[in-house]
């Protein structure tokens, strides 16, 4: 069985910026976009720290993992399951 994740990518004005990894069935899902859903929860969570806002991303559906780092380049990365 094959596993598909897609990738979105969204930087924010203050150059914070996240990465979300989203496990798919399908390599035509795993193209369709999910930058609604990490934009709109980064600016839910925009006065929090990268590890809240990276907690939050991990929370929405069939997230497998989310990078998150500042402007420096530094931060973490979450997986919701290790194998």
């Amino acid at each position: 069985m094959r596993v598909y994740e897609s990738i979105t990518q969204y930087t924010h004005v203050d150059g914070r910026q996240v990465r979300v990894w989203r496990t798919e069935k399908s390599a035509a899902k795993a193209k369709d976009s999910f930058i609604e859903a990490v934009s709109g929860t980064f600016k839910f969570y925009v006065n929090q720290d990268l590890r809240t806002i990276a907690e939050a991303l991990a929370r929405l559906d069939g997230v497998a993992a989310v990078e998150a780092k500042g402007p420096d380049g530094n931060g973490l990365v979450i997986y919701t399951e290790w194998p």
